[in-house]
């Protein structure tokens, strides 16, 4: 009689851990994934701040997933191509892209979208930031300060000054605009498919000045560019050497660049949940860390879904009406 009642009460022990391990199974099965996931960046490979950001966050968001990260370029249209591919995808959060959220913004008004993407996708987390522009030219060039090209400038009103950006519109050509009416010199925009492009531009005499972000702290520090502007409110703390828009009186401080990670809309709030701790974790990586801010000068900073989507609408709100005004 015992031992059948041990025997009944070990079958009902091993039948509710058994039960236990399956309810813990399918619920960690909600949030997992089937297969690797997809980040894409909506510029070319090699020498966007971007592009560099999301190569760095790969192994540790693939340690805190347990899943592949896969890091997928996809350019052209201002950043259009990767955006509706991320925004079409299943909301399954195994793709996902990589973007300013400031720079979405100026691209809507840029015509480049149809709808606000901000609005259309799932706001998961900012790992980093940088100045929205940073100018730059070329290390030993005819340039070592504004004011040279500015100097120059007048000296050659028929050679208009050539200024490179990673696409057309938005915040940048707003900014170049904004400096020639300051400064009264002429100009042209020149739009590449990414910061790579415009700096192989740069370097080969094909283009005056770039206007990049982050990564052109990279080529500062390498000694084969230098900045001469930047448009943060102060002096960027990662490189304070660099005068501010506001300092030389060229144009307005545009608002800070913040590279967040979003996924489709329709997203379940477990995934939701899984993939921001796993980016939070992931920005605490020391690896991350060293790459972007000791390297390359890109600050680390995270800020969470609400927070980076309250950003983006004040950004629209703030900025939507001038920036109409560089739509083609």
């Amino acid at each position: 009689m015992f031992q059948s009642s041990l025997q009944h009460l070990k079958r009902l022990g091993l039948a509710a851990a058994i039960g236990v391990a399956l309810s813990s199974t399918a619920a960690h099965a909600d949030s997992s994934f089937s297969g690797p996931i997809r980040l894409i960046v909506p510029y070319a490979p090699g020498g966007g701040a971007i592009d560099l950001t999301a190569r760095a966050l790969q192994k540790p968001l693939q340690k805190e997933l347990g899943t592949r990260v896969i890091v997928e370029n996809k350019p052209g249209g201002s950043t259009k191509i990767g955006t509706m591919a991320v925004m079409n995808a299943p909301p399954d959060g195994q793709t996902l892209i990589i973007v300013s959220h400031p720079g979405w913004v100026g691209y809507y008004y840029s015509k480049i979208f149809d709808e606000k993407p901000w609005e259309q996708m799932t706001p998961l987390a900012q790992v980093a930031e940088s100045p929205y522009s940073v100018i730059t030219v070329k290390a030993n060039g005819r340039f070592s300060s504004w004011a040279d090209v500015v100097a120059w400038a007048k000296a050659h009103p028929d050679q208009p000054i050539k200024a490179g950006a990673p696409a057309a519109g938005g915040f940048t050509q707003l900014a170049f605009n904004q400096i020639l009416k300051n400064t009264g010199i002429k100009g042209t925009f020149v739009p590449y498919a990414g910061a790579g492009q415009a700096k192989a531009a740069l370097l080969g005499g094909e283009i005056d000045i770039q206007m990049e972000s982050g990564q052109a702290f990279l080529g500062i520090r390498n000694g084969l560019t230098k900045g001469i502007a930047v448009s943060s409110p102060g002096r960027f703390p990662l490189q304070n050497d660099i005068p501010t828009y506001a300092e030389l009186k060229i144009g307005d401080t545009l608002p800070t660049n913040g590279f967040s990670v979003w996924g489709p809309k329709g997203m379940k709030p477990d995934v939701v949940k899984k993939l921001v701790d796993a980016l939070h974790a992931a920005s605490k990586d020391k690896s991350l860390i060293e790459l972007l801010q000791d390297k390359n000068a890109i600050l680390v900073h995270f800020e969470d879904g609400p927070t980076i989507s309250a950003e983006t609408k004040d950004v629209d709100k703030t900025w939507g009406d001038r920036l109409k005004t560089v739509a083609p």
